[in-house]
């Protein structure tokens, strides 16, 4: 199969991340987790962050490198598994925890890599996921995680389908409707109801949370991408530049080792964040970056 990208280690650095790959790999095996039947006893164990869906991701692409004697057949099964679970438990629509996830797990692995031409296994989570869109005022995420720019991860993953462009426009409409407008541009808060009990206790009010994985960058990003793929284009637009504008007007002082805090609120003491995607400037600048490109 002919991929759009390119090798980023070479040399020694290559070797060593090789290896990383490869236990990782055998360590899955170890546990059976690439040859035994699996039965999900809960969402969590067939989701994309921490189950089947995932590992189906996992092994695929290992077989894509040529990297295991099996080909595609611990993917395809653990994919199998996952839609198992999500036809007879109940999950929430997030990416990363819930049906979102294995939905889209399910599209990219049957188009991008086992290249299938079966049937729309996605059909009923696109309508699923519209009558859930539906709702405003939106009170529940907004974020990557579990929220609206997860579930347009999704929809950019379907893409030209015409249910899924639809699908699409919803969640641009219900993150304009959730938008904050301020001096410095347009924002999302993250309510207190939505925050874990410690973050609670730091921020009683809520919070505006400045990490990819659960705030403003990632709104960012999935606007950028709305934008270079035509969806909702003038209300993505008018939302990106004015969420970049505020974004950027909260950076840190040079000097401090970060130039952002993983969250603002009243009262909260801005603090530089670790270095990661989730949270932290090179997250932040991959999405700045998405956002270039797309506008």
């Amino acid at each position: 199969m002919q991929t759009d990208w390119v090798p980023l280690l070479d040399g020694a650095l290559r070797d060593r991340a090789l290896e990383a790959v490869l236990a990782i790999a055998d360590a899955l095996r170890a546990e059976g987790i690439s040859s035994d039947p699996r039965s999900a006893a809960d969402a969590d164990a067939a989701s994309l962050a921490d189950g089947d869906a995932g590992l189906a991701i996992f092994f695929a692409y290992l077989a894509q490198a040529g990297l295991t004697d099996r080909g595609f057949e611990p993917a395809e099964r653990l994919l199998d598994d996952a839609q198992a679970a999500l036809a007879t438990l109940p999950m929430t629509p997030s990416l990363y925890q819930g049906f979102t996830g294995v939905a889209w797990a399910t599209e990219h692995l049957t188009r991008c890599v086992f290249q299938s031409d079966d049937d729309d296994a996605n059909e009923a989570i696109d309508e699923a996921l519209q009558d859930y869109l539906t709702q405003s005022p939106w009170i529940d995420d907004f974020d990557l995680v579990s929220g609206l720019v997860g579930i347009g991860v999704y929809a950019l993953e379907r893409l030209p389908r015409p249910s899924t462009k639809a699908l699409f426009e919803l969640v641009i409409d219900r993150l304009s409707d959730g938008a904050e407008r301020t001096a410095d541009g347009i924002t999302w808060h993250t309510s207190p109801e939505l925050l874990s009990p410690s973050q609670r206790g730091r921020c009683p009010g809520g919070h505006y949370n400045l990490g990819v994985a659960h705030g403003v960058p990632g709104v960012i990003a999935l606007l950028g991408h709305a934008c270079a793929v035509g969806v909702a284009r003038p209300a993505a637009e008018t939302l990106l530049a004015d969420a970049v504008g505020w974004l950027l007007a909260q950076r840190l002082p040079a000097g401090l080792g970060a130039r952002f805090a993983p969250a603002i609120a009243p009262g909260l003491e801005p603090s530089p964040s670790r270095s990661a995607w989730c949270y932290g400037d090179p997250g932040i600048a991959a999405t700045l970056l998405v956002a270039a490109r797309g506008a």
